[in-house]
């Protein structure tokens, strides 16, 4: 009993190593293509209006209507989901730019979107935009393959509610365009954050298929 322990825990320890050893080898390209072409949905974290598969080494530390703060170690995810323009099904535009450490725009059947970097020294700011929402955040250059697959794997899962979404924007008169806050703006107070109450939520799960691998 005991040795088919050891070989359950060395085989789960090993799995995990090489499936960080292949994202940190992949090319950022691959690790996109992979994510936005990948055939599997899953998803066990909400908010209102939509869903979304949370990679098991994030956590959501605070939640409002269309922002959360995701934990990583010591990276923080800025999400914003643009409830607003997917309800009025806005036709978007975006813009690859090519004075930047990367930028690619982002399209897979009626998603669109932009992911650009760019870098000073061994710190990186990343911000992807795609299906209707965005990721911020800073992390260093030896981590930006991890943050990329888990920003891929986060917008992309996303799926919308329309009932629930007609619901709230109906409600609150809110069926136009909206500000969004940019979040890194040095002008800001550092200790700035949103007041918000954490939401937790598990979701169905798919045992034969793990999106936080990426082969």
């Amino acid at each position: 009993m005991k040795k088919i322990l050891i070989i359950i825990i060395v085989l789960f320890a090993t799995t995990g190593c090489s499936a960080v050893m292949n994202i940190r080898k992949s090319s950022i390209d691959t690790i996109i293509d992979n994510t936005i072409n990948s055939k599997y949905k899953l998803n066990n974290h909400m908010n209102r209006g939509f869903k979304y598969y949370l990679p098991r080494q994030l956590k959501v530390e605070k939640v409002d209507e269309t922002n959360e703060i995701i934990k990583q170690d010591e990276y923080e995810y800025y999400l914003y989901v643009d409830l607003i323009s997917y309800y009025n099904k806005k036709d978007l535009k975006f813009e690859k730019n090519d004075n930047i450490y990367y930028s690619r725009l982002l399209f897979k059947d009626d998603k669109l979107g932009v992911i650009d970097i760019t870098n000073d020294s061994d710190e990186c700011f990343v911000k992807v935009t795609y299906n209707y929402a965005t990721i911020e955040t800073k992390v260093n250059l030896l981590d930006l393959n991890e943050t990329i697959s888990n920003i891929m794997i986060i917008l992309s899962s996303i799926n919308y509610n329309d009932a629930v979404i007609k619901n709230i924007l109906t409600n609150e008169s809110k069926v136009e365009d909206d500000e969004v806050v940019e979040v890194f703006d040095n002008k800001k107070n550092d200790n700035s954050s949103l007041d918000v109450e954490e939401d937790e939520y598990s979701g169905n799960e798919e045992e034969d298929y793990d999106p936080d691998v990426i082969n």
